[in-house]
């Protein structure tokens, strides 16, 4: 969208769920809409409240804005990277930025292609496992003295160093997945082992993976994503709910009785239905030549 009135030009991904909200507190300070949508909406708020807009929008968006004036573009996405921001080259990406070794991405993509055919919007349970204590292995945190141990058990299948023994030293980085995740659970933010096992999931492991692999399976097939559980105010929600209630059970025991009133006993009590996808560990034995070699 180009608004030439403000010099502003528009490219984007969103869906601004209180945009009427900021249409109205806008239009008070004398702006003019000529549509009914988010998108100018975006464009008023970036021009009443400059990249500062963002902390004002619900939803989920990555868009960037070339102000004509200055020549400044500024990129932006949602807190949680629902919807990806991409630096791409022409040509060179079909439908993922970067290799995501997942098996259910092939199921995500062919599921997306035939749902696509039915409908152009679902509805997804994204988030609600790394927000709310959801994975099995989540309940054995809350005894655990060392969350960095217990994590390394729960997400590692090979060592730093048993990893470099497959690659070729050029891809090898030196600082090791175990060493940024003792780091990044040994800040302050977070008090429980359980808290901070979810608050990595969160910020790094959930925007990098999971949100990220949805939505490229999904919108590569022009189908939209929706995902309710990652509501940025459900999410602070959820880090201020104490641990032990979180994952008591098998795990999101509050998401699980709040749902009560609305879900069947059957869906809610039902076992965890998923499939482990750390393709990796499979590379050990009579399948490692043939992986090098593919």
């Amino acid at each position: 969208m180009i608004d030439n009135e403000l010099g502003l030009w528009l490219v984007f991904k969103c869906c601004i769920y209180n945009f009427r909200e900021l249409k109205s507190e806008i239009g008070a300070k004398g702006y003019r809409f000529f549509s009914e949508g988010d998108t100018e909406v975006i464009l008023k708020s970036y021009h009443t409240w400059g990249p500062n807009c963002v902390r004002k929008f619900k939803g989920m968006f990555a868009f960037a804005v070339w102000e004509r004036d200055s020549g400044r573009v500024v990129l932006a996405r949602d807190r949680l990277g629902i919807k990806p921001l991409y630096y791409t080259e022409g040509g060179a990406i079909e439908a993922m930025s970067k290799p995501i070794v997942s098996h259910d991405s092939v199921a995500f993509f062919l599921l997306s292609a035939e749902v696509a055919q039915r409908v152009k919007v679902v509805q997804t349970g994204q988030g609600a496992d790394e927000v709310s204590g959801g994975y099995s292995w989540s309940p054995s945190f809350l005894a655990a003295d060392d969350a960095t141990e217990q994590y390394q058990g729960a997400y590692f299948d090979w060592s730093h160093v048993d990893l470099a023994r497959l690659m070729s030293p050029e891809f090898v980085r030196k600082i090791s997945a175990s060493g940024l995740s003792r780091i990044s659970l040994h800040r302050p933010s977070a008090s429980t082992a359980v808290d901070k096992a979810l608050q990595i999931d969160t910020e790094i492991m959930l925007v990098d993976d999971p949100v990220k692999r949805v939505d490229s399976m999904t919108m590569a097939h022009g189908l939209e994503a929706r995902v309710p559980f990652l509501d940025h105010e459900v999410v602070e929600l959820a880090a201020r709910i104490p641990a032990n209630l979180k994952v008591r059970g098998d795990g999101k025991y509050i998401l699980r009785e709040a749902a009560r009133k609305f879900v069947p006993a059957e869906v809610i009590d039902r076992s965890k239905g998923y499939l482990p996808v750390p393709s990796l560990r499979y590379l050990r034995g009579p399948s490692c030549p043939a992986s090098r070699k593919s």
